[in-house]
């Protein structure tokens, strides 16, 4: 996911894109696995910096 972040991709690509289905076995994986994916993405974004670093492209860029 973070190579996704790097190339400029969406929240939305992403979830259409990463595939958890190796964790497909867990109990409400179809109900959570967008939330999952956002919640990560949100991470990335936030806490390690991406979403302010000017050379990144991206609708979180500041």
């Amino acid at each position: 996911m973070t190579e996704g972040i790097l190339a400029g991709k969406s929240l939305e690509q992403s979830q259409q894109e990463v595939d958890l289905s190796e964790y497909s076995d867990l109990a409400q994986y179809e109900e959570w696995v967008g939330l999952n994916i956002e919640g990560v993405h949100e991470r990335l974004m936030e806490e390690s910096g991406m979403g302010w670093r000017s050379d990144l492209k991206g609708e979180h860029t500041h």
